[in-house]
């Protein structure tokens, strides 16, 4: 768990949600083995059984109680975030893109399936040349490095990915060789908590001619 929580710590420049599972299953299982060793000093079987039983039914029980909350969530999430933004915007891809063209950006997933077309994604899930540059490049493991090399015909970013490549000491490229095609956001009238998510707001950039 420290491994892990130092690995985070320190050497992942931007952590996403689904970072983190590695991190809570190796907390969760030392918390229970930690229980266990608390409780050795309880040595009738048909005491320590039941106490043990009832603080996993408790921990259970939390889980189970904000199940409903997280179902209503997450259906909001599918129909306004990922089928509202990432999926419009593969679709639009797969419309609108030549099969030969390419395109950086970090959500690979929704992204890449819908618009059946090449993705440079950073930071190489996707992309053997991608994987291979960073490699190579082990000084150029950022965005603003893959894209500035890759130079795809359409870049999809965050506002704030954006503005992180533009800030760049070397990144005055991306204004120089892109403009932008059009914004993809959710609903205006979506509630605040969705207005926030982080994939909530995108940026098509098309290279120029």
């Amino acid at each position: 768990m420290l491994t892990y929580a130092v690995y985070y710590d320190l050497f992942v420049p931007v952590l996403f949600p689904w970072y983190f599972p590695p991190l809570t299953t190796a907390t969760v299982v030392l918390c229970a083995f930690g229980l266990d060793a608390a409780t050795s000093w309880i040595r009738a079987p048909l005491v320590r059984t039941p106490a043990l039983g009832f603080v996993a039914a408790l921990y259970l029980g939390f889980i189970v109680s904000i199940l409903p909350t997280t179902f209503r969530a997450e259906k909001a999430i599918q129909e306004t975030v990922e089928d509202g933004v990432r999926k419009r915007i593969g679709l639009y891809l797969n419309a609108m893109m030549k099969p030969e063209q390419t395109l950086g950006c970090e959500p690979l997933g929704y992204v890449g399936y819908y618009s059946r077309r090449t993705v440079y994604d950073y930071p190489g899930m996707g992309s053997k040349k991608v994987t291979d540059f960073l490699r190579s490049h082990p000084d150029q493991r950022n965005m603003n490095g893959v894209f500035k090399h890759f130079r795809p015909d359409y870049l999809l970013l965050r506002p704030w990915e954006y503005d992180m490549i533009r800030k760049a000491a070397d990144g005055n490229w991306i204004d120089q060789d892109y403009e932008l095609e059009r914004a993809f956001e959710v609903a205006k009238d979506a509630p605040q908590w969705l207005q926030d998510d982080y994939a909530a707001h995108f940026m098509l950039l098309r290279k120029k001619p």
